[in-house]
């Protein structure tokens, strides 16, 4: 049914467990004191399998007392509380029973939250002594189907909290177990439901994404998950711009996440999009989605900025108008020269044009003075020839 599951029954293979569990929903950074207790679960009558969590059969309105065991193997006396969390499911699609930033779906009719109360607040454990600590669960007075899950977190109060800052993130180092909460009325199986819910342009740890928010409406695990998703532009869907496929992820009962399709350091770019996405669960369930999103100018830009794997984007504009500036420049400058070497050619035959006409005035000229000087010669020939013959 969930991750949970074991047949381990020896106290041993209960501390392994809560181990896992805890190494999961509390990741440690860094160097700490090992854990100088563990918790074991006492198990009711209506316990339905000996796994290492509480899987408890309830009635409606019914109470009941849990307890869990604190064995402190330190050699100083623990101060241990008790913290009780509903199941929720974060973005690898892995299931949280502790403290977390997911939150249930608003399918949720009746919260472990308000079922499951500790009886003792703070419980003191002597060094190398054990001591119960109590819960009571006091089940809605109306019946309903499927389950309710949550998680018992139990610290050592007398934790020092060593937090410090190192590349933007606060990192505490605090160690603490989680045991799940299963609460049915039946065992009768609940049909599977998933629905999509927004998809747009968002980021996860610094990294843009696509993110596409799948919810379980259903209150029932859905378990080996498999997710193929892609992104595609809307006028030309065999352009794949991204595409993710992801398995093995769990989803708690009515819960969601939101689930990250990356760029992997592309740069995010506006327009219109399409969601193509199947999900399977299990080998019975199966959906497949198709969504139309937009994503914004200014989204992309704030995306861009702060992803921290993408390189900017050269700013090609100043270049474009540079290039564009020189061109018109280049071009006034040609017509400039053409209009300049247009004009002197005109000066040159204009100068060509008076000096050729200036010559052949001087040409009409001198024939017409020869002309003349021949007539006055013969002129004068024929006076000189008549006064002979006299």
């Amino acid at each position: 049914m969930n991750k949970l599951h074991t047949d381990r029954q020896k106290r041993s293979g209960y501390h392994l467990l809560f181990m896992v569990i805890c190494f999961f929903l509390f990741p440690i950074i860094g160097q700490a004191e090992e854990m100088q207790f563990y918790p074991e679960p006492k198990y009711p009558d209506n316990q339905l399998s000996r796994s290492g969590y509480f899987d408890l059969l309830m009635k409606p309105g019914q109470k009941q007392t849990i307890e869990i065991n604190l064995v402190n193997n330190g050699e100083k006396t623990i101060k241990v509380k008790p913290v009780i969390k509903v199941a929720t499911t974060n973005t690898n699609g892995v299931v949280e029973y502790g403290e977390a930033p997911s939150k249930p779906d608003k399918t949720l009719e009746h919260s472990i939250e308000k079922i499951v109360k500790p009886i003792d607040k703070v419980v003191e454990v002597e060094a190398k002594k054990s001591k119960p600590m109590r819960f009571e669960v006091s089940m809605p007075s109306q019946s309903f189907d499927g389950i309710l899950v949550g998680g018992i977190t139990i610290m050592d109060d007398n934790q020092k909290e060593n937090t410090s800052a190192q590349a933007g993130m606060n990192i505490n180092n605090q160690f603490a177990y989680a045991i799940a909460v299963v609460l049915r009325e039946s065992k009768t199986p609940v049909k599977s439901d998933l629905v999509l819910g927004k998809v747009k342009a968002d980021q996860n740890n610094a990294r843009n994404v696509v993110s596409a928010t799948l919810r379980n409406t259903k209150p029932k695990y859905l378990n080996q998950m498999k997710v193929d998703a892609k992104v595609y532009q809307k006028r030309n869907d065999k352009d794949t711009v991204l595409h993710s496929i992801k398995s093995d992820m769990q989803m708690a009962p009515n819960s969601y996440f939101k689930y990250p399709i990356p760029y992997n350091g592309k740069y995010m770019r506006a327009g219109k999009y399409m969601l193509d996405m199947t999900v399977t669960a299990g080998k019975d369930d199966k959906w497949h989605f198709k969504r139309e999103f937009t994503i914004t100018r200014s989204e992309a830009n704030k995306y861009n900025d702060k992803d921290v794997s993408v390189e900017p984007e050269k700013d090609n504009k100043l270049w474009i108008i540079i290039a564009i500036v020189i061109a018109v420049v280049m071009v006034v400058l040609l017509i400039i020269y053409m209009l300049h070497n247009r004009r002197k050619k005109q000066e040159l035959e204009a100068k060509l044009a008076a000096k050729s006409s200036g010559s052949s005035g001087r040409k009409k000229k001198s024939s017409r003075s020869k002309s003349s000087s021949t007539k006055s010669s013969s002129s004068q020939k024929r006076r000189k020839s008549s006064s002979r013959h006299k």
